[in-house]
């Protein structure tokens, strides 16, 4: 059965991310190659999978999480992240890991409002799926 997204939240470095209006999850095994030599045929294998978490937000200089955002960007030490799909409650489903903050943008245009879109990438031990307790 289809769910509503309008309930969902992300936390980063431990202060929740205000004014959410776009969140975007996915996963990705890099292939690697094991293509044998006169076979005539490639071949390929699953490596490590890489998770990517983008979101849009309204831009709020007085928000927390969104503080927390710029003064992580580039930095080499990974950040806690909680992705609430379905929003906050006992056993909905949570994402959980450690992210870099590899892409920090803020675009406006002149009948629209001020966005952040930002972009993350898990550390080398991926996010865990699991339900909130």
């Amino acid at each position: 059965m289809a769910k509503k997204g309008a309930f969902g939240t992300i936390t980063i470095a431990a202060s929740a991310v205000g004014e959410v209006s776009r969140i975007s999850l996915s996963a990705s095994a890099r292939e690697i190659d094991t293509t044998i030599m006169g076979t005539g045929n490639a071949r390929t294998i699953p490596g490590a999978v890489e998770f990517t978490l983008d979101a849009d937000v309204f831009w709020e200089t007085a928000d927390a999480g969104q503080a927390a955002l710029r003064g992580i960007i580039g930095s080499d030490s990974a950040s806690a992240i909680v992705y609430h799909p379905l929003g906050a409650g006992a056993t909905l489903p949570e994402w959980t890991g450690n992210v870099f903050i590899i892409s920090y943008d803020i675009e406006q245009s002149a009948d629209g409002a001020v966005e952040l879109k930002f972009s993350s990438k898990s550390d080398e031990n991926g996010l865990t799926y699991g339900a909130q307790t």
